[in-house]
């Protein structure tokens, strides 16, 4: 039936075809025309079969026309005809309620079918007239009791599964069977609308459904003392189907809770092998075995006859493969396969063994205690026996822990061992030699640290865990750093009773041995293992107090580091970023500052220096803070600029610990210890205007912000830092771009690389080989087609998850028509950061029919399981990616959401002209010329690697300056714990002033077309840029160039002095050559290079010698910034963007501005760097 769009597309469209295909589609329309309706039904099929057989070619269209509009008016009369009988029909006697069910049910499958067409309004109408009809005419008799449970079943389902007729049908037979009364039937059918109509249900509207919900499972029960399997399947199915209901927490908790308690009572009267096998076919049903515990050995047995089919051979012999075809090394399976031999004998003797396991724990601990780190040569054959015991141990508490028998994979162990380097011949001897112990002062390349590609799905967290626990018993100190808090603790969560029988310590204290933390956290850990460098510095500042150093005596010498998903590290939110620990000064007088500033700004809408620092509360602050005067200075120059940006400032509001706190988005959630400055003050200063927050509370979280440091992301993982040995893992190795790898090689020491093969003999869909990519020219067209590929994945019993760019591309999406209409057919949910229940949503997503939303932030970490059979027949889960990913890695991640565990998937990238042009600088007609010839994806892929190369120099700069503020910032802590504090005033003072200093070069179009009014608004416009950007940083250097045929250079000295300060006009011609030499030259004077250069240049109209932007190439290691503005109604425009975009995106942006209003407002806001406002400091982890 979706072939309905093809008509559409048919009708609408303006080209023409041979006279061939005209006279198909006549033929085809004249044969719909004569489709007969008079047999009392609605032939869907046979229509379809029609529409089937139209051309596409697009001629004909005036008859095809015509045809659906006859179509449309056939069902329209058929449906008024349909609900005519049905009024006059009578309730009374047995016949009469069988012709009105099975009316009923027709005009709504009809309505169902026909909706995609958009032509079964009245039959939508008549729907709804039969309900209330029968809702009217209830009565305590059977046949009526009969039409409430229909009307029952439709409007529980309405946004679950119409088209699940098995579920529909078990419903319907399981309510005729329970004896309840009517009025409690009634009130469990307005519960139900009122929670399907409004989806942030009041509770107690929620707690109504339940209520109904807990009745009719409790009836049932009473009656079934005890059922089959079968019997319980069914039950557990439709109490189960209420739950996809309601997106709301509690309405799945409590029916989550309610299946919890059926099984329990019954779990000792029946076989829960297969009860379990019934569920596994019923559909979306299948996810109660996820959820409960009774069923963890049948998941594990399910899992063990999935992966068991891969043997050591295989194993070996694709790693072989693998590695020789990707990375082009040789690992030897001989030699694999002897250790794997000797790792399995000793595995199989103690996962069977009696002895205690207590016993076997000291056993291991002692054999690897004997263990002479000086000589590896001489360990590393012992380590195969060792982890056959680790494992075996490891098995034997599992089991006797969950119940459930797991056994580590041959691929997993394997990997193990490549990254210990047992497989290799002659291991290097200094390898976890306790030479490393003085690494920092005779350090050499480990040529040992080792990357792993392990797919979704494969076991890293095994991997990890088992790793871990081999290093933490030989006395080794183990960091686990991974981007996603909630991966961190759920991957701690399995291992750590293991650890605690093992008496290893897990925790962020400097002699646990484990610990699990973010990569932020990370940082935070190590900074903080000597000293509390927060209270240090606020007790220094506030009090005076001088806290020695008390020395921390450490249970360990070597240091590793594993890293999980390394390919995250190298995004923009770490490499080139850094860790910004800070302290919040609090206070009576410190809040009053604050408070005194914002009710400035709140009364008129601006907040002077001169008059901020006039205020009784500033002077008290600067009182309190007398031997460090730079303190308040800095927090009201802060505090202003800050207000500046508060307007476009992004928060939620949630609950954390009983008050209310503000919470930012954060890979993929929301956080609250993320704090952006004064922002984040004046977030809740706001809040407690509006009464959200308490004035205690805000006391509680405000005051004045003093920065520790500025440490590099990127220095803490290099060799002679704090790690002997990083080992990593990921799903990503083979998608990391050229830069990252040499970032790898080079800068970590990092040589070592392996790629290991799948552990599921059912591979799954290859979704690597090549990209199916579909391209529209427009925006309405772009959306058009995702609108149909949804329709034609959900409505063919798919499941269909869809990536946008960002949370803005989904609300667009879901604002347009298109979005509308796919909205009113499936309701599709989407998840963001903001979502408050993610995990219902994800597990719903795979259910036969269900369309979710995601942004690209969920393209990593979510683990989809689906259940349901239907889809899998269907093909699998579908992944529609509607962006072109900046990384290969980031679109590695998504395909990889589906084809999960072996299982089918499909996946595709619909792209949008637009969006590729403004991403990639790349023309839409090359764009298409590329999609003619069949090669768009690598054209796309070249072009994004250079984008990448383009960017790099950025990078590199942004990496180097970080790395300059980690060596200030090192001496800020190397103080600390010397204890030597006399310096200490100074480091702060200057680390509290850094940020850019910029030189601006200012060049402004004088030529005659600017004579008069544009002037007089440019001049305007002028002045609100130079006030607003003192606001910040008084130093920065300011150099306006005014150019014409010729230039003047009319300001060239610190913006301080800018205040009075007028541009003059000269008139003339247009040449850009001129200004554009003048200010590359001024910004490559010596005294000027410790600033940013930051190029702004103005005009209206064409110039000439605009090519020469070029020279500013060797600028870009300084991190160049260029800002270009078209001014007026005239040509020229593309020369401004020709400059802006020269560099791409990361450097260079274009302003439109068409009168002097727009003008002011770009030169005061559009173009002004934001760069306190963006700090973001840690000031509590």
């Amino acid at each position: 039936l979706s072939s309905f769009k093809l008509i559409e597309a048919t009708v609408q469209s303006e080209s023409e075809k041979e006279q061939k295909a005209q006279n198909i589609n006549m033929s085809v329309a004249k044969d719909i025309l004569r489709i007969d309706f008079s047999d009392g039904n609605v032939p869907v099929s046979e229509i379809s079969k029609k529409l089937s057989e139209l051309s596409l070619a697009r001629n004909g269209k005036r008859e095809v026309a015509k045809a659906v509009q006859k179509l449309k008016e056939k069902v329209k009369d058929k449906s008024r005809k349909t609900l005519h009988s049905l009024r006059n029909s009578k309730l009374g006697d047995t016949k009469s309620a069988k012709e009105v069910e099975m009316a009923y049910r027709q005009l709504l499958e009809t309505s169902q079918s026909l909706a995609r067409w958009s032509v079964a309004e009245e039959a939508e109408k008549a729907a709804m007239e039969i309900k209330q009809l029968v809702g009217q005419r209830v009565h305590a008799g059977k046949k009526e009791a009969k039409a409430l449970c229909d009307t029952c079943i439709e409007t529980l389902h309405k946004r679950f599964d119409s088209r699940d007729q098995k579920v529909l049908r078990r419903l319907d037979a399981t309510l005729k069977k329970a004896d309840v009364a009517l009025a409690d039937l009634k009130s469990f059918i307005d519960a139900t609308k009122a929670c399907v109509k409004n989806s942030k249900a009041p509770e107690q509207v929620v707690q109504e459904y339940l209520n109904a919900i807990t009745l009719f499972a409790t009836t049932w029960e009473t009656s079934n003392a005890a059922p089959t399997e079968e019997s319980l399947a069914e039950h557990i199915c439709v109490i189960h189907a209420m739950r996809g209901q309601l997106s709301h927490k509690m309405v799945q908790d409590s029916i989550n809770s309610l299946v919890g308690r059926i099984l329990t009572r019954y779990r000792a009267k029946i076989d829960i092998g297969t009860l379990a096998s019934i569920l596994e076919g019923e559909g979306s049903a299948a996810e109660v075995l996820d959820s409960h515990s009774c069923f963890k050995r049948y998941r594990a047995e399910q899992f063990n006859k999935l992966v068991s089919q891969i043997t050591p051979d295989h194993a070996a012999t694709e790693m072989e493969k693998l590695n020789q075809k990707e990375l082009k090394i040789t690992i030897p399976k001989q030699k694999m396969l002897e250790i794997w031999q000797e790792y399995a004998a000793v595995f199989k003797k103690h996962r069977c063994s009696q002895e205690k396991l207590s016993r076997i724990a000291e056993t291991l601990k002692r054999e690897i205690g004997e263990l002479d780190l000086g000589m590896w040569n001489a360990a590393t054959p012992k380590i195969p026996e060792i982890f056959g015991v680790l494992c075996g141990l490891w098995s034997r508490w599992y089991k006797q822990h969950n119940g459930v028998d797991v056994v580590p994979h041959v691929v997993q162990i394997l990997t193990i061992f490549r990254l210990l380097g047992v497989d290799q011949k002659s291991p290097p001897k200094t390898f976890w030699g306790k030479t490393l112990a003085l690494f920092t002062k005779n350090h050499s390349a480990n040529p040992l640290n080792h990357l792993t590609q392990i797919e979704t799905g494969g076991g890293k967290s095994i991997v990890l865990g088992l790793l871990a626990t081999f290093l933490a018993l030989m006395n080794i100190k183990v960091h686990c750093a991974c981007y996603s808090a909630f991966l961190s603790k759920r991957d701690k969560k399995s291992f750590s009773g293991f650890w605690k029988a093992l008496d290893i310590s897990c925790g962020e204290n400097v002699n646990d041995l484990i610990t699990y933390s973010t990569l932020k956290n990370l940082s935070n850990i190590l900074l903080n293992e000597d000293v509390n460098l927060r209270q240090c510095i606020g007790d220094f500042v506030q009090k005076g107090t001088e806290l020695k150093r008390k020395a921390t005596k450490r249970n360990w010498e070597i240091r590793v580091l594993l890293i999980d998903e390394v390919d995250v590290f190298f995004s923009e939110d770490f490499y080139g970023s850094t860790y910004n620990p800070a302290v919040k000064l609090k206070g009576e007088e410190e809040y009053q500052l604050i408070k005194a500033i914002w009710s400035m700004h709140r009364k008129l809408g601006k907040v002077n220096i001169s008059d901020a620092k006039s205020t009784p509360e500033f002077k008290a602050v600067e009182t309190k803070y007398s031997r460090h005067p730079w303190i308040a200075r800095n927090a009201i120059g802060a505090m202003i600029h800050c207000l500046s940006q508060f307007k476009d400032h992004s928060y939620e509001t949630v609950k954390h610990q009983g008050a209310i706190v503000i919470a930012y988005k954060q890979h993929g959630g929301l956080t609250h210890s993320k704090d952006v400055g004064y922002l984040t003050s004046f977030a809740y200063m706001q809040e407690l205007d509006k009464g959200v927050v308490t004035e205690e509370n805000v006391k509680q979280k405000v005051g004045i912000n003093i920065t520790i440091g500025e440490f590099s992301y990127a220095e803490f993982p290099k060799p002679g830092q704090y790690f002997h040995l990083i080992l990593g893992v990921t799903g990503t190795l083979t998608s990391m771009s050229k830069f990252e790898s040499q970032i790898v090689e080079n800068q970590y020491e990092i040589k070592q690389r392996t790629i290991t093969p799948t552990i599921y003999a059912n591979k799954g869909a290859d979704l690597f080989k090549k990209v199916d990519v579909k391209l529209e020219q427009t925006r309405l067209t772009y959306w058009q087609k995702m609108a149909q590929m949804i329709v034609d994945v959900a409505g063919t019993n798919g499941a269909i998850l869809v990536y946008f760019e960002d949370n803005k591309a989904i609300a667009d999406f879901q604002a347009s028509e298109y979005g509308r209409r796919v909205e009113k057919l499936y309701n599709p949910r989407t998840v963001t950061e903001h979502t408050r229940d993610k995990e219902t949503k994800i597990t719903l997503a795979t259910r036969m029919g269900q369309v979710t939303y995601f942004p690209r932030i969920f393209g990593r970490g979510l683990d989809f399981k689906c259940r349901d059979k239907r889809v899998e027949e269907a093909g699998g889960v579908f992944v529609l990616q509607t962006f072109f990913s900046a990384s290969l890695s980031e679109e590695t991640q998504i395909k990889g959401r589906t084809a999960r565990q072996g299982k089918k998937g499909r996946y595709q990238m619909l792209l949008c002209v637009e969006d590729l042009e403004k991403a990639f600088n790349v023309e839409g007609k090359q764009l298409n010329e590329e999609l003619e010839k069949a090669r768009l994806y690598d054209f796309l892929h070249k072009t994004r690697e250079e984008h990448t190369q383009k960017i790099q120099k950025k990078r590199e700069a942004k990496v180097k300056k970080a790395f300059d503020a980690n060596q200030e910032s090192k001496l800020v802590l190397r103080n600390i714990l010397d204890g030597d504090y006399e310096q200490l005033p100074e480091l702060l003072k200057k680390m509290n002033n850094r940020g850019s200093k910029y030189h601006f070069g200012v060049c402004l179009d004088a030529s005659g077309s600017m004579k008069g009014r544009p002037w007089q608004d440019l001049c305007a416009a002028f002045k609100a840029f130079v006030k607003s950007v003192c606001q910040t940083c008084p130093d920065h250097w300011l150099t306006t160039i005014v150019f014409s045929s010729r230039i003047q250079v009319q300001f060239d000295k610190p913006l301080r002095d800018a205040a009075g300060f007028v541009p003059s006009f000269i008139n003339g011609g247009t040449d850009f050559g001129p200004p554009l030499t003048e200010a590359f030259n001024k910004f490559n004077q010596p005294d000027k290079k410790e600033y940013t250069p930051y190029l702004i240049f103005m005009s209206d109209g064409d110039g000439i010698n605009r090519d020469r932007i070029s020279m500013f190439r060797p600028l870009l290691n300084r991190e160049l910034q260029v800002r270009t503005i078209f001014f007026g109604r005239g040509s020229g425009s593309q020369h401004m963007k020709h400059i802006a975009e020269y560099f791409g995106p990361e450097v260079g942006s274009y302003n439109y501005s068409a009168d002097g209003i727009q003008l002011k407002e770009t030169f005061s806001k559009s173009i002004v760097p934001v760069e306190i406002s963006s700090t973001v400091s840690a000031f509590d982890d």
